[in-house]
């Protein structure tokens, strides 16, 4: 099969291997879509230490059954399907307590098992336990159901900090995570969402995804326009969705008393620390929460939204490439203009 393989950091090569084989328990998918997620590029420049060169990446996929194993039933040969990501053990101490994305045994396609950057992609027998195969139906883009994985994340992100009913919302970085953000926010109740990033370009972008008030902060103080925004409270909510230190540092100047704030962008590992004034955690008493993956039922949750139009993620396919321009599609993935970049390794039928 035409797969692309990360050689090693900074070099992704189209070639051929051989076709993958499918584990009595699992499948074997014909990929139709493999979207290309920041954590993509971030393993592409920097590695990740699930990663051993050289690799397949590729963790955002939907396609057709192409084989089923011999203990499988369930399942038919050109079945469309989303397939997730993360795969916990369910037997863990966190997993038991219903936290999966803790597992203490976490394992995920693209990083334990090669990924959707390839014609095939293996579907191991714990990605069927765990419910992270499903049926989409045929009105329903391949494109389209691949953001069901990033969605899924947003989705755990706004279980932790409660999202609901009357917030008014504040989310710092309005690339495809920000954006998804503010569509799972009006759906769960917010009564405002204000979008704050430091491009102009995202102005006309942000409103076809339920922003209701675009500040550009490196044209305006982010801080004053929130405190106009909101009556002088503050947000009751602050979603930094962006990997930057001073943006999770300011975060605390725009919550509210009793407000929460979510760091869902993780720092660079070389520079992970932040200065925080902790007084304003103290006496406004604000809670800070991390959030990080998604678990198998957050998946589903994410894949019904799309199917049942309550969240519209066509829009967010902003460009499209086959697999053969594999370097082509990462170099748009990394420009601002783009959300999500999706590789398609067959030609349209």
């Amino acid at each position: 099969m035409k797969t692309a393989v990360l050689q090693n950091l900074g070099n992704m090569e189209f070639t051929e291997i051989e076709d993958p084989k499918c584990e009595a328990e699992g499948l074997v998918v014909k990929v139709m879509a493999s979207a290309i997620c920041g954590t993509d590029l971030k393993i592409y420049r920097h590695g990740h230490a699930w990663i051993t060169l050289p690799w397949i990446l590729g963790h955002e996929n939907a396609g057709v059954v192409a084989e089923i194993g011999s203990g499988v039933t369930g399942w038919k040969i050109g079945d469309r399907v989303a397939v997730g990501c993360i795969m916990p053990c369910n037997d863990c101490y966190f997993c038991n307590q219903g936290w999966h994305t803790s597992c203490q045994n976490t394992r995920g396609i693209s990083y334990h098992y090669p990924g959707g950057f390839a014609e095939y992609m293996a579907i191991p027998p714990e990605a069927l336990k765990c419910g992270l195969v499903q049926r989409i139906p045929d009105n329903l883009s391949f494109a389209e159901a691949a953001v069901a994985e990033p969605l899924s994340c947003v989705i755990n992100g706004q279980e932790i900090i409660d999202m609901h009913l009357g917030d008014q919302v504040v989310i710092i970085g309005m690339g495809t995570i920000g954006c998804l953000h503010a569509l799972l926010a009006k759906s769960r109740g917010a009564v405002k969402v204000i979008g704050a990033d430091v491009l102009e370009s995202k102005r006309d972008l942000v409103g076809i995804f339920g922003v209701d008030v675009y500040i550009n902060s490196s044209q305006e103080d982010l801080v004053k326009r929130v405190m106009e925004e909101t009556d002088g409270l503050g947000a009751t909510t602050v979603i930094v969705a962006c990997s930057v230190g001073k943006a999770q540092e300011q975060a605390l100047s725009l919550v509210r008393s009793r407000g929460r704030i979510c760091f869902f962008g993780g720092l660079p590992k070389d520079r992970p620390f932040v200065n925080i004034n902790s007084n304003i955690i103290h006496y406004k008493e604000v809670s800070v929460h991390g959030a990080f993956s998604s678990s198998p039922r957050q998946y589903q949750l994410a894949l019904d939204l799309i199917i049942s139009g309550k969240i519209k993620v066509k829009e967010f396919i902003t460009h499209t490439f086959p697999l053969q321009d594999i370097s082509e599609a990462l170099k748009m993935a990394e420009k601002e203009e783009s959300l999500k970049v999706a590789l398609e390794p067959w030609p349209a039928l």
